[in-house]
């Protein structure tokens, strides 16, 4: 599998989180977003994405998924474990990326002790890890 992202994509991000969890194995083809006017709108990238957004997921089979949570969802039907999608709501994939935005924009987390702590939770797994925007090979 293909997967076009940047790193500082929090839905890029959700997706990465998605394929470590399922240890699945996947490239990385950065699409930055910001140098020389953004490369997500190169006429190679739109005809990969004519939306110009990342993430997008390219099968092994080719067929291309362009939204984060289209992209778990896809993941978890096809790969069933783990199960990214447990019986009880928990919302993890999502949120990490979140607060790793909140913390990029300096956005105070003190009163959401919760949050936090799941986040450090989150963080401790190494498909989390793995995932974290500087880890990847498009960072600065």
């Amino acid at each position: 599998m293909r997967l076009y992202s940047y790193f500082r994509s929090s839905a890029a991000y959700r997706a990465r989180i998605a394929l470590n969890l399922k240890g699945i194995a996947y490239e990385t083809v950065s699409v930055h977003l910001v140098k020389d006017g953004g490369h997500n709108y190169r006429p190679e990238f739109r005809a990969i994405n004519p939306q110009m957004r990342v993430p997008v997921l390219v099968t092994d089979q080719g067929d291309r998924l362009i939204q984060s949570l289209a992209i778990i969802e896809y993941l978890d039907e096809t790969h069933p474990e783990p199960p990214l999608l447990p019986k009880d709501p928990i919302a993890d994939i999502c949120l990490v990326p979140q607060v790793a935005n909140a913390r990029r924009l300096k956005v105070p987390l003190d009163k959401f002790p919760k949050i936090v702590a799941v986040d450090a939770a989150c963080l401790k797994l190494p498909a989390f890890d793995r995932a974290r925007p500087e880890c990847q090979p498009d960072a600065e």
